[in-house]
């Protein structure tokens, strides 16, 4: 079963920020006008915009939302 977290806190080492966070079952299917097939897919297109703000596009429970959503950059 899915679960949608509207207006969640996500947390990093360095930030804080409120977001709408994608739970395991929710499908992105695009990226702007991207359309999203695979996880290279998602990568092509994200991997080259840290700072920047993207539309995605996601399936949750049948229905399809749209968040913008901040690009970060995290060191491993």
């Amino acid at each position: 079963m899915s679960k949608a977290i509207k207006n969640g806190t996500v947390v990093t080492a360095d930030r804080t920020w409120k977001a709408d966070v994608l739970v395991k079952g929710d499908k992105i299917i695009a990226i702007g006008d991207a359309k999203i097939e695979s996880f290279d897919d998602l990568q092509r297109i994200v991997a080259p915009n840290a700072g920047n703000l993207l539309l995605f596009s996601v399936e949750r429970g049948g229905e399809v939302a749209a968040s913008l959503v901040e690009v970060v950059r995290v060191e491993r």
